[in-house]
């Protein structure tokens, strides 16, 4: 998954640098385990790092490819959900305008009944009294 995310050339290099390191350290500790000089535990320390930091970074670039591929993975599931959740609600939406039997008599108005707004009527006057 690292590999994926470098080209030939940059493994190449990658490994080529790695060996020199691990080749340097053998040499520093060909002695002792911790050289004398200063300046060699210096050097020791910073190619260790080096080491250290290269190791962390594949790490970081394997996690975060197997981050990418869990997201894709949710993500087409999310969409294969709300895929078949549409397709149901389609299918539930196809309902038939209902239609009234041809025995139904037709509907009388009453004057005024579709007008909008405010009257003012009294009750003697639906009454008729």
């Amino acid at each position: 998954m690292a590999e994926e995310a470098l080209d030939e050339e940059d493994l190449r290099k990658l490994n080529f640098t790695q060996s020199l390191r691990e080749k340097s350290l053998l040499a520093l500790t060909e002695k002792s385990f911790v050289p004398d000089s200063t300046s060699e535990k210096v050097l020791m320390a910073q190619l260790l790092d080096g080491m250290d930091r290269t190791v962390l970074a594949k790490a970081k670039l394997k996690s975060d490819a197997k981050n990418e591929a869990g997201e894709r993975q949710l993500k087409d599931f999310a969409t294969e959900i709300l895929l078949q959740a549409s397709a149901r609600r389609k299918i539930q939406n196809r309902t038939e305008e209902p239609v009234l039997p041809a025995s139904t008599p037709k509907a009388e108005l009453v004057p005024g009944e579709l007008h909008i707004g405010a009257s003012d009527i009294s009750y003697e006057e639906i009454m008729g009294s």
